[in-house]
């Protein structure tokens, strides 16, 4: 992402345990990602610890974003078909 990083507009990650009695079990990172002329993105990873789930929600939010500029870069509708008379 650090190639790109003049696209990124916004990034917040929020991590925690899910279950507060028993810690390290079902961790928990959320990503929001915002990039310039994209809509927001939000990815949700749920993992045994909260090194797993930071890391598997690290690695897709970075593939989305690449996505999103890959698609960005596509024209926003596709042109019309040119009109086809046939003359008998």
């Amino acid at each position: 992402m650090q190639h790109r990083s003049d696209r990124v507009e916004h990034i917040e990650v929020r991590f925690g345990d899910a279950r507060e009695r028993r810690p390290h079990q079902d961790s928990y990172c959320i990503v929001r990602l915002k990039l310039h002329g994209a809509s927001a993105a939000t990815v949700v990873q749920v993992g045994a610890d909260a090194y797993s789930a930071i890391d598997r929600a690290a690695d897709r939010a970075c593939r989305l974003a690449e996505e999103q500029l890959r698609l960005a870069g596509l024209p926003k509708a596709w042109p019309a078909a040119p009109a086809i008379a046939f003359v008998a």
